[in-house]
């Protein structure tokens, strides 16, 4: 009675009410999904459902039924979790979600080090940005600061750095245009952006507000956004840790450096689980140790 094939897609139908959703999510046709819950429905002697030309509704049966599945499911999760702990050898799929801004560069300076040494983990790694109206997917790991949407409470966190809001601009930009001693002469700058802050202000750590001009470029990726900084078109608002280099060099210089600007600490999230996969231990303690030292 108990096939967990069935209970998987009953889960899954109760969480859909859509047999067409189902079956895009397990690759299957409606048909071979339609065909399990019928089965299962025959062997429990209950209908599950309640099902009409647009929806599908758990029965009274079915509510219940859903709660012991569910807690049955957590269950063989949780032994599947610690039989996984207690291999001595991190391996298997690692989900990375991580930040163009924040851990991108980071993240890849270490990782030909990191696969040497973990060769047994295999890394599915996506670079993505909390725009507007988009909440982050969450993977086994993430880099991001503090307040990120999508990173709740009950997750574990490492700490990494803090980074620090800046404003800067190349010398030759700086020369070609009016001098910049006070916010207020921003307004008769050119502006270059991320897309993700593609906005007419910034905040300092008081929360006060500094207007800008509607940016003229706006990128959705912060190496060609650097690039296009150095190359002398404009003013860019980024993070000392990333910056600094170019203003060693002088290719960059800061702009209002006294402004008291937004700090923002960094962190990998990973998930909290009753048993700690040696994959994200390895990961977690790994880069703890390049970036923290």
């Amino acid at each position: 009675m108990w096939n967990l094939q069935a209970i998987n897609t009953f889960l899954l139908l109760a969480e859909y009410k859509s047999f067409v959703g189902v079956a895009a999510k397990l690759n299957l046709s409606v048909t071979a999904v339609s065909k399990q819950i019928k089965t299962f429905e025959q062997e429990l002697g209950e209908q599950l459902f309640v099902r009409t030309t647009r929806k599908v509704n758990l029965t009274d049966f079915g509510a219940s039924l859903l709660q012991h599945c569910q807690a049955l499911v957590d269950k063989i999760d949780d032994i599947d979790s610690f039989i996984v702990s207690q291999k001595i050898v991190p391996q298997g799929k690692l989900d990375i979600v991580c930040s163009q801004t924040t851990g991108k560069k980071l993240l890849l300076e270490h990782l030909p080090e990191f696969s040497a040494r973990y060769p047994k983990i295999n890394l599915n790694i996506e670079f993505q940005e909390n725009t507007t109206g988009r909440q982050i997917e969450f993977g086994d790991i993430h880099f991001a600061y503090a307040t990120h949407e999508g990173v709740t409470d009950d997750m574990r966190s490492r700490y990494l750095f803090t980074l620090r809001h800046m404003l800067c601009a190349s010398p030759e930009y700086l020369e070609k245009n009016s001098p910049i001693k006070t916010a207020k002469d921003l307004m008769q700058h050119k502006i270059v952006n991320l897309d993700l802050r593609a906005q007419d202000h910034f905040r300092l750590s008081s929360n006060k507000k500094i207007n800008l001009p509607t940016p003229y470029l706006v990128m959705n990726s912060f190496e060609a956004l650097m690039q296009s900084c150095i190359d002398g078109m404009g003013v860019m608002l980024t993070v000392d840790r990333y910056t600094q280099p170019y203003l060693e060099s002088g290719a960059l210089v800061p702009v209002l450096p006294a402004l008291a600007y937004r700090e923002l600490d960094i962190y990998l999230f990973y998930r909290a689980m009753k048993y700690e996969l040696p994959k994200v231990r390895a990961f977690v303690d790994f880069y703890s140790e390049k970036i923290v030292g």
